[in-house]
């Protein structure tokens, strides 16, 4: 449509003649795709006679414009021609128009990327090889198993996400018993200091399996995901009460181990560099 109208102009919708499309008076660049002949009364009494798709746009008043594709009553004209292949029709009176995007850009407003011609053309069978390929992937016969068979998918991956998250809760519930005997009492605190291999998710489930187990606690995880090294640091109210909030903790860690995170006073998150000075951490609580 930039070519049509130029830019700044936004789809606000087909005009239909019944029931009688009501636009108002429009505050910004707008248009319409008129949906067939006739007299469009509320917008300006502009009539429509063209076989072409019509555009009705507004800048200050309402005006058309023919876009040159062939409109959907044109195209069925000339498919109940028995001899079609052999006669001779004007480019302007077929068009190949395909939408490649959609969206809304404002309330009540969207936007529609669209391409016509040869770009439709080849657009359209990009979409057919595309499709193809992802029925050879699925292993089914037709492209109509296409959307049967993706929603099977996706319901086995949905199945097998539940039962890994189930499994890590157990583990995470098995290794935070073997863990309590770890704590160790620093400055009058229960403080747990652990490297556990895993990321930040398995550092969640263990630190939820620990706390529940514990009224005074400070639990330092720190991960050791590949090149990663989340960590997580978790305060129990007690202490948060005394001034000891995770939030600060974590900032002083990061000071040493290289890294840095945030969160709230009861639980914060983020990242360290190296796991070589985890003796040092000790000395902050």
């Amino acid at each position: 449509m930039v070519n049509i109208l130029g830019t700044g102009y936004q789809f606000a919708g087909v005009a239909t003649l019944d029931p009688a499309t009501e636009p108002g008076t429009p505050d910004a660049k707008v248009f319409y795709i008129a949906n067939g002949k006739g007299t469009y009364t509320n917008f300006g009494g502009i009539e429509v006679t063209e076989d072409d798709v019509v555009v009705l746009y507004w800048d200050t008043a309402w005006h058309k414009v023919a876009t040159g594709i062939a409109s959907q009553a044109k195209l069925s004209e000339l498919e109940s021609k028995t001899d079609l292949l052999n006669a001779y029709i004007p480019v302007s009176d077929i068009g190949i128009f395909a939408i490649k995007s959609e969206s809304s850009i404002a309330s009540g407003v969207r936007r529609i990327e669209a391409v016509t011609g040869i770009s439709a053309y080849n657009y359209l069978k990009e979409k057919d090889r595309i499709l193809a390929n992802v029925k050879h992937e699925l292993e089914v016969k037709s492209v109509y198993e296409v959307e049967q068979k993706l929603s099977s998918v996706k319901n086995e991956l949905l199945n097998a996400k539940q039962n890994i998250t189930a499994l890590n809760s157990k583990i995470a519930a098995m290794e935070s018993k073997s863990l309590l005997n770890e704590f160790k009492i620093i400055n009058n605190k229960n403080v747990l200091i652990k490297v556990i291999d895993g990321s930040l998710n398995n550092l969640m489930n263990l630190y939820d399996s620990l706390k529940v187990k514990l009224n005074d606690y400070i639990i330092c995880l720190i991960g050791n995901d590949s090149l990663k090294h989340p960590l997580l640091i978790g305060v129990s109210d007690s202490y948060v009460k005394n001034g000891i909030k995770a939030n600060i903790l974590i900032k002083e860690i990061g000071k040493i181990l290289g890294g840095n995170g945030g969160g709230k006073d009861n639980l914060a998150k983020g990242s360290v560099v190296s796991i070589e000075n985890i003796n040092k951490l000790e000395g902050i609580f």
